[in-house]
């Protein structure tokens, strides 16, 4: 591994592609400006600290009150005003060049995921939390550490290259990539609902993404749709309490669950036109039955859909309330009612129901 080239190419791509206006060639631009490369490097280290330090500070969505201390505390050490308090934890700044030109925004994601780290690395994460109404571990195991950090080192970079800056930039600090805990809100879309272009329209918005698929070194672009629609469903499963010594005398939801799931893998391996475009349905989490000799009366589940195009994510919707409803019917009398769903689309939350 080297992380030394990673982050400094980042940083050097992020760089000139806001050195020169949005109709130029950012690639021409990266052979062109040699300061650009300097300040990857000259950066670098600083880049690596607060990383680890966010990692081993970790913040679970619409939780991170340190993290975003941090960032406003970094702003305002670079001459800069970040407004805070944006959908909660959300910190955004404005860089104003010494040259004439577009309107942008660079956005970086700062939550992290109720996963317990494993690594023992020196900087690994102790933290834990409520999630769920358990206690779990927190981890940046998604790259919003990297994403971050790596914005500040951008921010201060382009601070020092003020006066050759064309146009103004805009540092957009997001809360709650990863979902409001329900029945919160939170995310791009209360960003957006408070107002966050109301007084600067950018012409482009600019993000980026860790992936652990793409090697050190290398930065990935692809033609067309890259990241997907972000669906979160729930799906309960009513049934009839009983012991389970006589399981003919209740309506047992775990079977009924059992069923639902397997059935559900159809909707994408036999009804999805993956040919289109692909398309993902997972199940995350089942929760039903606390004791080993009785049958509860109900089961619960959460999981998540992801599409490319509207019209399969549609049809998913409707397939999967199908085989919810159908499947549960034939169990006896289950009954499956529909939880609330959330969708992400270019990071904006709605919520759903079916």
């Amino acid at each position: 591994m080297r992380p030394t080239i990673h982050r400094q190419l980042v940083l050097s791509v992020l760089l000139a592609a806001l050195l020169v206006p949005i109709q130029g060639h950012a690639a021409d631009a990266v052979a062109e400006r040699s300061e650009v490369t300097a300040a990857a490097r000259r950066l670098h280290d600083r880049v690596v600290v607060l990383r680890r330090d966010f990692h081993q500070h970790p913040e679970l969505s619409n939780r991170e009150q340190r993290t975003a201390a941090k960032v406003a505390e970094h702003l305002r050490a670079l001459g800069l005003e970040p407004k805070t308090g944006i959908a909660h934890h959300g910190v955004v700044a404005i860089i104003t060049g010494g040259k004439p030109g577009p309107r942008v925004a660079l956005r970086a994601d700062m939550d992290a995921l109720p996963v317990t780290e494993q690594t023992g690395l020196p900087f690994a994460s102790k933290a834990t939390d409520q999630y769920r109404g358990q206690t779990v571990g927190v981890m940046h195991a998604c790259g919003h550490d990297a994403h971050t950090a790596t914005l500040l080192g951008v921010a201060e970079a382009l601070v020092s290259m003020k006066k050759d800056l064309p146009g103004q930039v805009m540092l957009i600090f997001q809360p709650a990539e990863e979902g409001a805990p329900p029945p919160e809100e939170g995310g791009a879309a209360l960003m957006l609902k408070e107002g966050l272009f109301a007084d600067f329209k950018p012409e482009a918005v600019f993000g980026l993404h860790v992936f652990s698929s793409v090697q050190v070194g290398q930065i990935a672009v692809r033609g067309g749709p890259l990241m997907a629609a972000s669906d979160r469903f729930g799906i309960k499963v009513i049934g009839r309490q009983t012991h389970g010594s006589a399981p003919w005398n209740g309506v047992d939801p775990i079977v009924a669950t059992a069923d639902l799931v397997g059935t559900a893998q159809t909707i994408v391996s036999r009804r999805a036109n993956l040919s289109k475009q692909p398309a993902v349905l997972t199940f995350g989490a089942i929760n039903g039955g606390i004791r080993y000799n009785i049958i509860p009366d109900e089961v619960e589940m959460v999981g998540t859909i992801r599409t490319f195009d509207e019209g399969m994510r549609q049809q998913i919707f409707a397939d999967l309330r199908n085989v919810a409803e159908h499947t549960a019917a034939a169990h006896a009398g289950a009954r499956a009612r529909d939880g609330d769903a959330r969708r992400r689309t270019d990071r904006r939350s709605v919520r759903r129901r079916w």
